[in-house]
């Protein structure tokens, strides 16, 4: 594993972490190039996430304001 591969990990942990206890996210997965096995240095993340119809771009913030203020 390189230390982009170890970055890349730790920044969709970080996210993951962050969205987990909200019961308006519902699911999330990786997209790109990381899905296909074929990430290099010029790889960009991909995430996606499914939220509730209630869930909005400002609450996902928040709690992303959260967890970097710990």
């Amino acid at each position: 594993m390189t230390s982009l591969d170890n970055m890349r990990d730790r920044i969709r942990i970080a996210v993951a972490k962050a969205l987990q206890p909200r019961p308006d996210v519902l699911a999330g997965w990786e997209g790109g190039s990381a899905a296909f096995g074929t990430t290099d240095a010029y790889s960009d993340i991909d995430l996606s996430f499914l939220v509730t119809d209630a869930a909005s771009l400002a609450l996902l913030n928040s709690s992303m304001n959260l967890w970097n203020s710990k």
